[in-house]
């Protein structure tokens, strides 16, 4: 992992000092969506993220049971 550390360290040197990035941090109490992802969340931000994701609940029953 050291090899692909310092490879993407000089990209992102490069880009910044080229004007072509900018660096700024972000808190991860911010929202995130990607937090999903990640982390385990609390109820209302779990289907916040959902939601926002595009994704929505599907049920495993059919509609022919009905």
């Amino acid at each position: 992992t050291k090899h692909i550390q310092r490879k993407y360290h000089s990209m992102y040197d490069d880009l910044v000092a080229k004007g072509q990035a900018i660096i700024c941090y972000i808190p991860t109490d911010y929202d995130m969506v990607a937090d999903i992802l990640t982390k385990p969340l609390i109820h209302d931000n779990h289907w916040k993220f959902t939601k926002a994701m595009g994704l929505r609940l599907h049920s495993s029953r059919s509609d022919k049971t009905r």
